[in-house]
């Protein structure tokens, strides 16, 4: 009965091991896809948070309307032209 049980055991634990193994490698594989395609995306250009690339001049006479939080609201319209104040071009700001 003991010489049946231990090649048992011993094939589950290397089982075991070898699953293991499996399961760590793709976690790392998925993980390091990740950081790869946050690299990509921060090389293919998109603007980082606090890049200001713009400057605003408001039409005090000409207004618009906004979507804000599920409402419309007045706004006042405006021309983007390049400068370094804001981080989008808008045509209407509030």
């Amino acid at each position: 009965m003991k010489k049946k049980l231990f090649p048992a055991v011993i094939t589950v634990i290397g089982l075991v091991y070898i699953l293991c193994n499996i399961y760590q490698q793709s976690n790392k594989e998925i993980i390091s896809d990740i950081c790869l395609m946050n690299i990509e995306a921060l090389a293919n250009g998109e603007s980082v948070e606090g890049e200001k690339k713009y400057k605003y001049q408001v039409w005090q006479n000409e207004e618009c309307l906004i979507y804000v939080g599920g409402a419309y609201a007045k706004g006042k319209k405006v021309s983007c032209y390049s400068g370094s104040d804001h981080p989008v071009c808008v045509d209407c700001s509030l």
